[in-house]
């Protein structure tokens, strides 16, 4: 490891007993998730960092649901073993679960396509589509989102300002095609890779709105149809709004 501060983790770790699986490819491990007793899953964008944890906007999910665990194993089993990025293989065992108050889908890449979830799911808006994006430079969703403003449905993004004007960056089309787009106001880093559908539907996970997410690295993403659910997470948009308009 060339960052001195992770390398000394990685050896007390090693030093204590447990085993470190290493991505060794040209992908990068970005997913970020704990497992418990085979009964309870953290996942999000929460990166286990101090800055992640007193500065960065992140969100985090604590998950019960068995199926939802069982798929997380089963993605932890696959790079334990030393497969990453597109050398990983078999599927989620539950991509589809229904609950009596929530619907939920569950994505791994680059195993699986997300792009293509992420763009049913935005062309199904009938209210509105709320982003908070740390990375946006995929076209596919950026089409997706153009398109529902043209068909009336209100739109807002906030991006990471440090990447706003990156290489790629839908940042400055979606302006031109007078969406609702402002950067963050946060300091340091405004770390969501989420999108809010008719103040229903949470998309959120490590998954950023990127071709090296979809296509390299190791990611994961969850679609929780869940009014309640979505009510948090408004309630967070609204909070980095709020600051954008005024940093």
């Amino acid at each position: 490891l060339e960052n001195p501060v992770a390398a000394k983790w990685a050896g007390i770790v090693e030093d204590a007993g447990i085993p470190v699986s290493w991505e060794e490819s040209d992908g990068f491990l970005h997913s970020k998730f704990v497992i418990i007793d085979d009964r309870v899953v953290w996942m999000g964008s929460w990166n286990v960092t101090i800055n992640d944890t007193y500065r960065n906007n992140n969100n985090l999910l604590r998950i019960t649901v068995p199926p939802i665990v069982e798929n997380y194993e089963a993605e932890f089993e696959r790079m334990a073993g030393g497969a990453f990025g597109n050398s990983k293989g078999g599927q989620t065992p539950h991509p589809l679960v229904r609950l009596a108050d929530a619907r939920l889908e569950n994505y791994f890449s680059p195993r699986e396509r997300i792009s293509s979830r992420i763009v049913d799911w935005i062309d199904r808006a009938l209210v509105r589509v709320d982003v908070l994006a740390f990375s946006f430079t995929d076209t596919d969703v950026g089409d997706a989102l153009i398109a529902r403003q043209q068909a009336a449905v209100p739109v807002r993004v906030v991006f990471e300002a440090r990447n706003a004007e990156g290489v790629g960056s839908e940042y400055g089309r979606l302006r031109r095609y007078g969406l609702d787009v402002l950067e963050d106001g946060n300091c340091y880093t405004m770390h969501h890779k989420v999108i809010i559908i008719d103040e229903r539907v949470v998309i959120t996970g490590s998954y950023n709105f990127t071709g090296r997410a979809e296509d390299v690295n190791d990611e994961n993403l969850i679609i929780i149809e869940s009014p309640q659910i979505a009510q948090a997470y408004m309630a967070e948009f609204e909070r980095v709004y709020r600051q954008a308009q005024s940093p």
